[in-house]
C-alpha cells in the first residue's frame, strides 16, 4: 500500500501508529496522521509552515516520544484511507510518482468535513493555494529525494563505486554465460 511513499512519509504513517498507539486507540485516524506530520516536518522540510501555525499542536506533539513497539498493525479509519486515496490522486494529478508529506496535507485537504481539514483551513490553508505551492516546490523535493538507480549510476562513496563495479562485473558475467 506505501510503495509510492517517500522515506518522509512513511515515517509520518509510522509516527501516526505510534501516536495511535500511545493514545490506546484500536484505530489510526486523521488526527493522528495530523500529528505524524506535525512530528516529521521537525526533520524535513516544511512548505506549509503547518509547524508555525498549528504551534499548540505542534508543541503537544513535540513531547511524544516515539515508542519503537513491535506489534500489530493497527488498522486505518474509513476517513483516513479515504484520504490516503486522495493523496495518491493528487500526486497522480500533479504528474508525480512519489507521495511527499505535501502531498498528504493535500489529501486531508480534499476531505474538506474532515476535523483535520477544518483545522487546516481555519489557519488559512486551501486547497488550490497548496496545490500550487506543491507545484512550485517539485524542483526541491526532488533534490530532496534521491533515487536508488541515482546513487547506482552516480556513486559518492566508495561503497556505490564497489556497487557500480560490482554490478557491471554481474552483468559482464551474465554476458558471458549466456554466450555459452
Amino acid at each position: 500500500m506505501f510503495e509510492r511513499y517517500s522515506e518522509p512519509s512513511r515515517r509520518v504513517i509510522f509516527f501516526a501508529r505510534n501516536l495511535a498507539l500511545s493514545a490506546d486507540s484500536a484505530l489510526i485516524d486523521l488526527n493522528h496522521l495530523l500529528g505524524g506530520l506535525l512530528i516529521e516536518l521537525r526533520r524535513s522540510g516544511d512548505v506549509f509552515s503547518l509547524r508555525r501555525l498549528l504551534p499548540e499542536e505542534t508543541a503537544q506533539k513535540d513531547r511524544v516520544r516515539v515508542r519503537y513497539v513491535k506489534t500489530h498493525n493497527l488498522p486505518l479509519t474509513d476517513e483516513l484511507k479515504k484520504v490516503l486515496a486522495y493523496t495518491a490522486r493528487e500526486a497522480d494529478a500533479l504528474g508525480e510518482y512519489w507521495i511527499d508529506p505535501e502531498h498528504l496535507v493535500l489529501g486531508i485537504l480534499c476531505e474538506e468535513n474532515s476535523l483535520a481539514a477544518i483545522k487546516l483551513r481555519e489557519v488559512g490553508l486551501e486547497l488550490e493555494t497548496c496545490r500550487r505551492r506543491v507545484i512550485d516546490t517539485k524542483d526541491s523535493r526532488l533534490r530532496r529525494r534521491e533515487s536508488i538507480l541515482s546513487r547506482i549510476l552516480f556513486p559518492k562513496s566508495a561503497f556505490g563505486i564497489a556497487l557500480q563495479i560490482a554490478l557491471v562485473v554481474g552483468v559482464i558475467l551474465a554476458m558471458f554465460l549466456l554466450r555459452k
